[in-house]
Parts: C-alpha cells; sequence; structure tokens
C-alpha cells in the first residue's frame, strides 16, 4: 500500500464560541464531536497521541479546534501502477544511485497493472480526532484590493504565489504538496511565516529563544458550513425598496 499526501489549505480563526454561535450559529452546524466552549484554552499536557508509558509521554501545548466536515477542494487524485522491466537485479543499486538514476527509469520498458483513484473529500472527512496536527508551517494572508469600475467596485486579482512561499519551515525544502488552489486566480498576498522548530518544551532554547513552542491542534468536532447562519435574502434588494 502506498500513500500519497495531500495538503488541504485551512483557514485558522481563533473565536470567541459563544459570540460566534450568536453570530453564525455555529453551534448548531456541528456534525460529529462537540462545539467549544467558554472553557476551552490552549493547556500543557501529555500528548494524547504519545502511547508510551504514562510516565514517559511528552508534554505539548495543545489547541482545540474545530474542523469543517467537508473540503471546498472539489477533485480526485488519481495513480497508475506501472510494473518495470529493470533488467539484472544485481545492477540496480549502482544505477539507482548514480547521477543518471532518474533518465535510467524513466526509460525503463513499463507495464501498466493497475489504476486507483480517491476522492478529494472523502478523504478530508476521514481525518478524525486521533490524528495530530502540527503548527510548525503556517501562512497569513493580507486584504483584498479593489479597483473602480466606474459603476462599482472589482477585486483585483493576483498571479500565483510564487513556489519560494510554501517553504519547508524544519529544513528550508520547497514544500512539494503545495495546495492546489495556487494555480487558481488569486485575490490575497500569502505570506509564509517561520515556526519554532521545538516541541515538547514550555520554552524553545536557541535559535528560537523567547519563542513559544509548536502547538498541537486538538480536533474536538466537526461543522458543516453549508449550516451556518448567513445574509438574509432581503441583502440583494436595493437599501431604498
Amino acid at each position: 500500500m502506498a500513500e500519497v499526501p495531500v495538503a488541504f489549505p485551512v483557514l485558522l480563526s481563533a473565536i470567541g464560541p459563544a459570540a460566534g454561535d450568536r453570530l453564525v450559529g455555529l453551534g448548531d452546524s456541528v456534525t460529529s464531536g462537540r462545539m467549544l466552549t467558554a472553557k476551552d484554552r490552549p493547556v500543557w499536557g501529555p500528548d494524547p497521541f504519545d502511547k508510551g508509558p504514562a510516565a514517559q509521554r511528552q508534554h505539548d501545548y495543545q489547541v482545540p479546534i474545530m474542523l469543517s466536515s467537508h473540503t471546498l477542494v472539489s477533485g480526485r487524485v488519481k495513480a497508475t501502477v506501472e510494473r518495470l522491466d529493470a533488467g539484472d537485479p544485481a545492477a540496480l543499486p549502482a544505477k539507482l544511485g548514480s547521477p543518471a538514476a532518474h533518465t535510467f527509469v524513466k526509460g525503463l520498458h513499463r507495464t501498466t497493472v493497475g489504476k486507483v483513484d480517491g476522492d478529494l473529500d472523502r478523504a478530508f472527512q476521514s481525518v478524525s480526532s486521533s490524528v495530530n496536527f502540527q503548527a510548525g508551517n503556517y501562512w497569513t494572508v493580507g486584504p483584498v484590493a479593489y479597483r473602480d469600475t466606474g459603476d462599482g467596485l472589482t477585486a483585483r486579482t493576483r498571479s500565483a504565489q510564487p513556489g519560494t512561499v510554501w517553504q519547508d519551515n524544519f529544513d528550508d525544502r520547497p514544500r512539494t504538496d503545495i495546495p492546489e488552489e495556487n494555480a487558481d486566480t488569486q485575490y490575497r498576498s500569502v505570506t509564509g511565516l517561520t515556526g519554532t522548530n521545538c516541541m515538547g518544551e514550555k520554552s524553545c532554547g536557541s535559535p528560537d529563544s523567547g519563542r513559544a513552542p509548536a502547538p498541537v491542534l486538538h480536533l474536538v468536532g466537526r461543522y458543516d458550513t453549508a449550516k451556518l447562519r448567513g445574509f438574509s435574502a432581503l441583502s440583494k434588494v436595493p437599501l431604498e425598496t
């Protein structure tokens, strides 16, 4: 079995649970787990995903979060499984360890033995509270710019973000799982921020002295965005009406 990594871009916002419930009916949109409460806050404690002996478990700052029940990305991941005619097995280590390895593999005769595909939304729905979310990489977005068209305002579009924006904060390598939305029409600038490279400590040492360690995001519930209270239909009617 092979695992294909997929990155789902998620907007992370801090909310007041009571205010959020009054404003958009967040509590009525919960599909599994529970709603956030005023008592929820970052806590320092044993990592719930560390299955080692209790006395030896790693401690982390854990931040309770809710996650939408559906991704806003529509699509499927498709893969073709091929059998390669690699020739003499004894010669493979040297060929695969040489600078010409990529050319060698690309030139091999191959036979398709199967095809598989997976639905992105189903994969997103399968994410559960047993998954350890780490906030080592994070990004912020800028405001939307508008231009006057004479009869109203139109949002200005911008080109795709450069690949360096999606830099991996831990080893300074470009990420290979760049969100597919990066190829779509965009309206905001994206700024990549360097997370701390320490976990399991209440405070970071060098080179992250004075900064908080990367927290663990603890999933407590899922909610359906379609059930959130939106604008009244009357908002489409001219004000004078």
